[in-house]
């Protein structure tokens, strides 16, 4: 396994799969776990390197890819949300006859 410890461990969707956060945070390993009575686990790979990953991480179960949340430190950044943009758009489109076009 491991030896500078691991944090936040997440399965992957079909259980045979363990991620995880190293010691230092700095990387997304990963361990095979074969199913079985006893538990076992193969050599730790890392998937992904970061300056601090940090708790804002999770794995997709059914796709398997990773999603990790990065701060916005950066001058000048600006960062908008935008609630139901979606029912915006179709209500935008609606006067062009294109509205049909674009489904749920």
């Amino acid at each position: 396994m491991t030896t500078t410890g691991a944090h936040l461990p997440r399965w992957s969707g079909d259980g045979h799969t363990l991620y995880f956060i190293n010691g230092d945070q700095t990387e997304v390993q990963a361990v095979a776990v074969p199913p079985g009575a006893q538990f076992t686990a193969g050599a730790v790979r890392t998937i992904m390197s970061g300056k601090e990953i940090g708790q804002g991480w999770d794995v997709d179960r059914s796709s398997g890819r990773i999603a990790v949340t990065v701060p916005v430190t950066l001058a000048g950044v600006r960062m908008a949300v935008i609630q139901h943009w979606l029912d915006a758009f179709k209500r935008k489109i609606a006067g062009t006859g294109d509205a049909a076009k674009v489904k749920n």
